[in-house]
């Protein structure tokens, strides 16, 4: 009885430590299962305003449907070698890289089957991840999400985050995946002159790739051009020395224009790349030329300049210099003067004085000061357009930057044409880093960082320039606020 009881005993005990061992057994294939998986999903930082990466345990958050991990994000990163998929999660704003492999089903929108490097960078995609196997069981481009291709026409409102492409008005979030070949970028990073292709849910846009890029074309021998036209495609600048103009990539017909003096070349634009354009064989004719828009009343009335009639309902051109005009209409009083063509555009406005109104006293008296800037008859007004080159857009704020890797946040500044109290033409910007860089307001040359400028209000392009690095260009948004403004932006990548 008592042997009997103690082999009892004994099978008791080797079943405990059977069931303790496999007990550990499984701790360890569990532990080591883990491990593996935290290796196969290794983090990468994104750069920027992009959230803390996370592993595939700490999603919490994330749906849960037959213990798979369900969840809607955009495609910021794709190793098709490695088979990794990185994520970034619409609902948390974490990024999670995920392992896939050759049994992952992959399906475009519409439930048809694709391959995993069909997947573009900045897709909005629905992913199922399978706990059990540590593999994602599939992905689909989100059903129900919308895309614009081939936008070029758009405004960004980087304060109040939306975007604008023709009718359609988007919001966005900081954490908006922006890819140029692909790599992450900052809204402030995207030009006016950029192609762009929008996805997005609902009101929401997600994600913005840039398809077109712009480059930048630069003159050589410009000297006897300044104040005349540089055309390329749709953009028309003054020109001005040693001038950046941001042109989107392509090809190009350049005109560059003074008076009557006009020369082409065809360009031919690389995305980040600066095209310098010599323009020496235009200037082998050019002139210092004048194109004068005479206004004058009575219409009937005749122009003669150097005693040689001119038609003055026509636009006309001169040689810079000064020229005796006369204006002669029957029943008013004849006008002359010795004028002066000293700009590349001028207007010249003559009203004639009416004869019969030498009669009437000082009514015809208060009447011809109202119309002429003196007391003597046959008086001209001339009008002469500012030389000054700075346009004033619509107006696009920036976004603030938190990172220690992103552009610093702005101080709003102005333009005396945008404020409603006081004036702000005191006040400046200071565009501080990097330092030794050439900058570009507008495209017109500043200085070298650190520089400072006037202030001028509405949307503007700052662009840095440095031998041996890549040039770079921000789009910022400058508010009427009487306060300086200080800019520092990221060290150039070298080239």
């Amino acid at each position: 009885m008592e042997k009997g009881q103690q082999r009892i005993g004994e099978k008791e005990q080797m079943r405990i430590q059977s069931r303790n061992g496999s007990i550990f057994i499984k701790w360890g294939m569990l532990l080591l299962t883990l491990t593996l998986l935290l290796g196969v999903s290794g983090c990468t930082s994104l750069p920027f305003l992009y959230a803390d990466e996370t592993t595939i345990e700490s999603l919490e958050e994330t749906s849960v449907i037959n213990d798979n991990l369900m969840i809607s994000g955009v495609v910021t990163a794709l190793d098709t070698e490695v088979k990794n998929i990185t994520v970034l999660n619409i609902d948390t704003r974490e990024s999670t890289t995920f392992a896939y492999s050759i049994s992952t089903l992959v399906q475009n929108k519409y439930g048809d089957g694709i391959s995993m490097a069909q997947i573009q960078i900045g897709e909005l995609i629905d992913l199922e991840y399978d706990r059990k196997n540590g593999r994602v069981k599939e992905v689909t481009i989100s059903p129900d999400s919308w895309e614009l291709n081939q936008i070029t026409q758009f405004t960004m409102d980087r304060t109040n985050k939306t975007i604008q492409a023709g009718s359609y008005l988007y919001q966005y979030e900081s954490s908006i995946v922006i890819v140029s070949d692909e790599e992450l970028i900052e809204p402030i990073e995207i030009s006016d002159q950029d192609e762009l292709t929008i996805k997005g849910r609902g009101t929401t846009a997600y994600s913005i790739i840039v398809t077109k890029g712009h480059g930048y074309v630069s003159l050589e021998n410009e000297e006897l051009f300044i104040g005349g036209i540089l055309t390329i495609g749709k953009i028309a600048k003054p020109i001005t020395a040693n001038m950046l103009v941001v042109v989107p990539e392509g090809d190009y017909t350049l005109e560059v224009t003074k008076g009557s003096t006009k020369g082409q070349k065809q360009i031919w634009v690389e995305k980040n790349e600066e095209l310098s354009v010599d323009i020496r064989s235009f200037v082998a004719e050019a002139r210092q030329i004048g194109t004068v828009n005479f206004k004058i009343e009575p219409e009937n009335a005749k122009l003669y300049v150097n005693g040689k009639e001119t038609n003055h309902k026509e636009v006309a051109t001169f040689d810079y210099g000064t020229y005796a005009i006369r204006v002669e209409a029957d029943g008013y009083v004849p006008f002359a003067e010795k004028y002066q063509i000293e700009k590349s555009y001028q207007q010249k406005t003559i009203t004639l004085e009416a004869k019969e109104q030498e009669s009437s006293g000082q009514e015809s008296d208060s009447e011809t000061k109202e119309t002429s800037s003196t007391d003597q008859p046959g008086t001209v007004v001339v009008t002469l357009p500012s030389t000054d080159t700075t346009s004033n857009t619509e107006t696009i704020s920036t976004t603030q930057m938190t990172s220690t890797t992103s552009l610093s946040s702005e101080t709003t500044v102005g333009s005396p044409s945008s404020v409603s109290s006081g004036d702000v033409s005191a006040y400046k910007i200071h565009i501080m880093e990097p330092s030794q860089t050439e900058v570009y307001f507008d495209g017109d040359y500043i200085g070298t960082a650190p520089v400072t400028l006037t202030k001028v209000s509405g949307e503007h392009t700052i662009i840095l320039k440095k031998d041996g690095y890549v040039t770079k260009t921000y789009t910022v948004n400058i508010t009427s606020d009487q306060i300086d403004s200080y800019y520092s932006f990221p060290a150039l990548a070298e080239n």
